[in-house]
């Protein structure tokens, strides 16, 4: 899968490929579960610790939003649901400075291409995603 890293301050102008690839890693698997959450494959509480509570928060209001009409849900004869994989095929990463970074995630699922932003900012240690936007 392509990635794109733009350090758009020079903050990590050193990044070597294994950390753009761990950040990559953890980018598109932050999109995939959301994903997962909002057609109803997962419970909300599974980002619980990677997202910010406001952004966890509105992740649930879309879910029950789109509640009524699953995307990316296969209905079988016998009425039981399936869900095709959430496929990353891109990842753009931008740096913004020390602590804050932005990504874009391509998805498919289903043959149709959705779009996932975030912002991810550094708290401690770990990297907390602190905007989450799908479509």
């Amino acid at each position: 899968m392509p990635v794109h890293y733009v350090d758009t301050s020079l903050v990590f102008s050193e990044a070597s490929e294994e950390e753009v690839n761990s950040q990559a890693s953890y980018v598109c698997s932050l999109s995939c579960k959301a994903f997962d959450i909002i057609r109803g494959h997962f419970p909300l509480q599974s980002l619980q610790g990677q997202l910010t509570p406001v952004c966890l928060e509105r992740l649930g209001v879309f879910a029950q939003i789109l509640s009524s009409a699953p995307i990316g849900v296969l209905k079988q004869p016998d009425a039981s649901l399936s869900y095709p994989p959430v496929v990353p095929t891109k990842v753009e990463l931008y740096v913004l400075n020390a602590c804050t970074m932005e990504a874009l995630v391509f998805l498919v699922v289903m043959g149709q291409s959705y779009q996932a932003n975030l912002r991810l900012e550094l708290w401690g240690t770990r990297w907390l995603c602190t905007l989450l936007d799908l479509g």
